[in-house]
């Protein structure tokens, strides 16, 4: 199996109020940037037909997450196997680290990706996620 394309979409809910979790200086400077919820999706798809869904956390500037992805991580992506997420994430990663890419926007687009390898897998094996990572402590959680 090979991947054949990787797709982002930034999406934004605005909601004409700042939305925050941050308290003191960070809340006032959270507040000028974020008046609504951002996300970026990133779809893999495969020569097998499976695809794969991820999100990345973009909080604030969701297309600098989307730009990491596309420019950089999907070039790299395009004709690998997707069952080898592991080597995948660790080349990935590791491809700006020497510039000191290892924080922030990078992996914030990174877990986007990852998310999508590993959806990808579950897909294919016929299992859910959680199985392939080791299994689950719970059935439920309460709201």
């Amino acid at each position: 199996m090979k991947i054949t394309d990787v797709k982002t979409y930034v999406l934004r809910a605005e909601v004409g109020k700042p939305v925050t979790g941050f308290r003191g200086h960070y809340e006032t400077v959270a507040s000028r940037i974020s008046h609504g919820f951002t996300a970026v999706y990133v779809k893999i798809e495969t020569d097998e037909g499976i695809v794969g869904w991820g999100e990345s956390i973009a909080r604030e500037a969701p297309s600098a997450a989307a730009s990491v992805i596309n420019e950089l991580f999907r070039p790299m992506l395009l004709g690998r196997d997707p069952l080898d997420n592991e080597v995948l994430w660790e080349e990935l990663f590791t491809a700006m680290r020497i510039r000191g890419h290892f924080a922030g926007y990078y992996v914030e687009a990174l877990s986007g990706v990852d998310l999508a390898l590993w959806d990808i897998k579950g897909k294919y094996f016929g299992k859910p996620v959680h199985k392939l990572l080791g299994g689950s402590f719970r059935d439920r959680a309460t709201a």
